[in-house]
């Protein structure tokens, strides 16, 4: 049984969502922006989040209220479509 979305004939959980920028659809996000939007949800835009890449090219979403806060996760699951710790970066 494989877990590729594309061979076990499943959707995707992030396709068919509109880009998401600072909580709305956004218009002027070009395609790899927007892919990446969908992909992550809102981490991409948020204050609170690091990136940090491992050694293979993957690059996770560090939540840095989880430092302070126990009820946010170190690393959210993707895509993250709502949260209460969510601060546009400006």
């Amino acid at each position: 049984m494989s877990n590729d979305y594309r061979t076990a004939g499943k959707t995707w959980p992030g396709a068919g969502l509109p880009p998401i920028v600072d909580g709305h659809v956004g218009e002027t996000a070009d395609r790899a922006e927007a892919a990446e939007i969908r992909r992550v949800g809102l981490c991409v835009t948020c204050v609170n989040r690091r990136e940090v890449p491992n050694s293979r090219g993957s690059v996770f979403y560090l939540c840095q209220l989880s430092k302070s806060d126990p009820t946010f996760p170190r690393y959210p699951r993707l895509p993250v479509l709502s949260c209460p710790g969510y601060r546009h970066q400006r």
